[in-house]
């Protein structure tokens, strides 16, 4: 738990959460239990009117996975290892831009990821959500705390399995390391270092 001010000076009090630091493998890995919650179903088994080769590649890329966990992964690892990852997308609108990632363009950003394997999980039965957040950060060793930016953003699938709960995976494929820190780098995190002194000593007193 901890305590935090917003920009306005405002309070925010003191929030908690709490986390299942298990490993999930052990309990979903031979997972075909379709013992469903009622409100998981109805909520994470929706499928939109889809371009049928969705259904039809998500049955080729697991016909012979043994699980739903495995049946999850595999489409996890289809998707990294056979399309790559783009910020450069047409600008026209398209008319279905998940077939147009999957069977036409194979480029694409976080969320075409997110959703293909979302939707292709859907059409099999297994509950999948999209979801969205933060991945990374830059650790700042001058304050001991992390920035996380814009650029951070990121989308990713999680799979309901009635033994343990939702399971996340992550099927974008993993992009090029950053590079090493240079002198400018360097000095970002010397001002940053600065506006969180000013806002906490200076701003918040």
């Amino acid at each position: 738990s901890g305590a935090g001010d917003n920009e306005g000076g405002q309070t925010v009090g003191i929030y908690s959460a709490e986390a299942d630091t298990r490993d999930p493998e052990p309990f979903v890995l031979d997972s075909n239990s379709t013992d469903y919650p009622a409100h998981v179903a109805n909520l994470y088994l929706q499928v939109p009117t889809l371009d049928p080769r969705v259904a039809q590649l998500a049955q080729q890329v697991t016909a012979s996975s043994a699980s739903n966990y495995v049946r999850a992964k595999d489409i996890e690892r289809y998707l990294q290892s056979n399309y790559g990852y783009t910020l450069q997308l047409p600008g026209l609108r398209e008319p279905d831009p998940l077939a147009s990632f999957l069977f036409q363009r194979k480029k694409g950003h976080c969320e075409y990821f997110a959703t293909s394997m979302t939707m292709m999980l859907r059409t099999l039965g297994i509950p999948a959500r999209i979801v969205n957040g933060f991945r990374g950060g830059e650790y700042n060793d001058l304050t001991s705390s992390y920035i996380v930016r814009e650029k951070d953003a990121h989308s990713w699938v999680e799979v309901y399995f009635p033994e343990y709960g939702w399971v996340s995976f992550d099927p974008t494929p993993a992009g090029s390391a950053d590079g090493s820190q240079t002198g400018w780098s360097r000095m970002g995190l010397y001002l940053d270092a600065a506006r969180q002194v000013w806002r906490e000593w200076i701003v918040n007193y």
